[in-house]
């Protein structure tokens, strides 16, 4: 009986609406792309938001575009700070990687 419980309630998760401290923490998330960070920003624990994540699937999908933002972020920044071959190459691959490689 538990188990049929959990499965809906799973369920239910997906289709409601978002909690209001979803954006919030995607926004922090894409900013530094820590979700200790990001979590602990808007008062949760990390544990909490990987919870939430495992039990519904749009938002487990939200964090990972977040983490992806991030990465380009942090390898702008790298670029902007010492413009090299390296770097560029490195930016390159993370906003195009079916063009210009992993």
């Amino acid at each position: 009986m538990k188990r049929a419980k959990r499965e809906s309630r799973d369920a239910a998760c997906s289709t409601e609406k978002r909690r209001p401290w979803e954006t919030p923490f995607l926004f922090e998330l894409a900013t530094h792309g820590n979700l200790g960070r990001a979590a602990g920003a808007v008062g949760l624990h990390r544990r909490t938001v990987e919870r939430h994540a495992r039990r519904d699937t749009a938002f487990a999908e939200a964090i990972a575009e977040a983490r992806r933002e991030a990465k380009h972020v942090k390898a702008e920044e790298r670029y902007r700070a010492r413009p090299t071959i390296e770097n560029l190459v490195a930016l390159l691959r993370i906003a195009a990687p079916d063009r210009y490689g992993p």
